[in-house]
């Protein structure tokens, strides 16, 4: 154990970590949500709602400490992930906490893009929910080129459980995949039509059909599905109701 980072950490008297309040931070700090985002030369950088905190064993750029200049949840996991304190919970990680990004990041991207694609957006994200949920989702693409818009901004991505996917098509949808083969060898029961698109059709492609897509959110926008849904319809608060606002 390092015993100048020891020292440091031994500013905050032992008998405070007891104390009902820093308990609670202390089992904030096991959340997967305060997973750093950076740890270099003992300094942790830490995703806060609007910006990013620096956290050190003596301060924190976040208001909790600001307001009470005690060790909050962002100095309780630094100090466990240096070794200085023991977290008495099961610490969880998140490993793509690094690449989230926050309601200010994506907002550029959103401005850039036209009313309907935006509308179109707001409608998967309701589906999709936090997380990828309810996804990956296989729907019919009217219109390629918004679509296609989506995925070049990075906003959705092809998803991966393309039989979960797959399966959410009718009968007639998923014959219409297998157009391009001769209707002999096209099955008629929907769990064996479902392995023969899966076995004859690159569906690893998004664009294999440009009629069905099977997609999800991004990686780096999932966790906030519904406010990105909830500030879309802001934008258009006047919008008719439909079906894109639920």
């Amino acid at each position: 154990m390092n015993n100048e980072l020891l020292e440091l950490w031994s500013i905050w008297e032992t008998s405070l970590h007891n104390e009902e309040e820093q308990i609670k931070r202390q089992k904030s700090a096991t959340s997967s949500k305060c997973t750093p985002k950076k740890l270099d030369d003992n300094v942790g950088v830490f995703k806060g709602s609007s910006k990013d905190y620096i956290t050190t064993l003596t301060d924190c750029q976040c208001r909790d400490y600001a307001l009470r200049r005690f060790p909050c949840k962002h100095m309780y996991r630094l100090a466990h992930e240096l070794g200085v304190f023991v977290l008495n919970s099961t610490v969880s990680s998140n490993e793509n906490i690094s690449s989230e990004l926050r309601m200010d990041d994506i907002l550029p991207t959103l401005e850039s893009l036209d009313k309907e694609t935006l509308l179109f957006f707001a409608y998967q994200c309701y589906h999709l929910g936090n997380d990828n949920k309810n996804g990956p989702l296989t729907i019919k693409i009217d219109d390629w080129d918004l679509f296609q818009k989506l995925l070049d901004n990075k906003l959705l991505v092809g998803g991966k459980d393309y039989k979960a996917s797959l399966s959410h098509l009718k009968v007639a949808e998923l014959k219409e995949l297998c157009k391009a083969s001769p209707t002999k060898d096209i099955p008629k029961k929907k769990p064996d039509l479902v392995e023969y698109v899966l076995n004859n059709y690159d569906v690893t492609d998004v664009n294999f059909s440009k009629i069905y897509a099977t997609f999800e959110l991004s990686p780096e926008i999932k966790h906030m599905a519904f406010s990105l849904h909830k500030r879309i319809h802001s934008m258009y608060p006047n919008c008719e109701a439909n079906s894109y606002f639920l």
